[in-house]
């Protein structure tokens, strides 16, 4: 728990001040590999840059996601561009909130902040398409363990278990999504 109450602390100032964070290794709690997926909605070719989806004001559970983007070897995947998009804590898409732009570092990893999305169509949920030069993009989801609208079995293989934690005085959850690319022409 002490772990997880670090990390948050770090991803907490790092979001606040739009500043990349310094990880530690952590225990893989997901993984995406490659599935068929409808478009993502109200999909537009550009989005605001940076880390943090949540802004002060915003309702909702505040929900810090990390990971890496990794070789089918376990190796982390410099410069990667993830796109996130996702509901508000009411389930409601908005065509310039809750979607970003991500690159990942150089060993990989990335994170940001944001909130629990609310409940969407089927099962809560945040879009994230990956792609680099040197793989094959991915579009995939971060679903929930926990939520009642989803199945033992995805739960169990797919879903992102969230570590509640507080710090300052601020209740948020924490999960870890590591997403592993298939190398381009294979």
């Amino acid at each position: 728990m002490q772990y997880y109450r670090v990390i948050c602390s770090l991803l907490l100032t790092s979001i606040m001040t739009l500043s990349w964070p310094v990880l530690a290794g952590g225990q893989v709690l997901a993984q995406a590999e490659a599935q068929d997926l409808p478009p993502l909605p109200d999909e537009q070719p550009t989005s605001p840059k940076g880390i943090s989806l949540w802004q002060p004001g915003d309702p909702g559970q505040r929900l810090f996601i990390d990971g890496s983007v990794l070789t089918p070897d376990g190796q982390g995947i410099a410069g990667a561009i993830l796109s996130v998009r996702q509901a508000d804590a009411n389930g409601v898409y908005h065509p310039d909130r809750y979607r970003a732009d991500l690159v990942t570092d150089q060993d990989g990893r990335y994170a940001f902040g944001t909130v629990l999305p609310g409940q969407y169509a089927s099962v809560k949920h945040i879009h994230v398409y990956v792609q680099h030069d040197a793989y094959q993009p991915l579009q995939t989801e971060i679903v929930f363990m926990g939520d009642e609208n989803l199945d033992e079995s995805t739960q169990r293989r797919h879903g992102v278990f969230l570590e509640e934690s507080t710090v300052e005085g601020e209740t948020f959850f924490y999960g870890r999504f590591d997403i592993t690319l298939r190398p381009a022409g294979g």
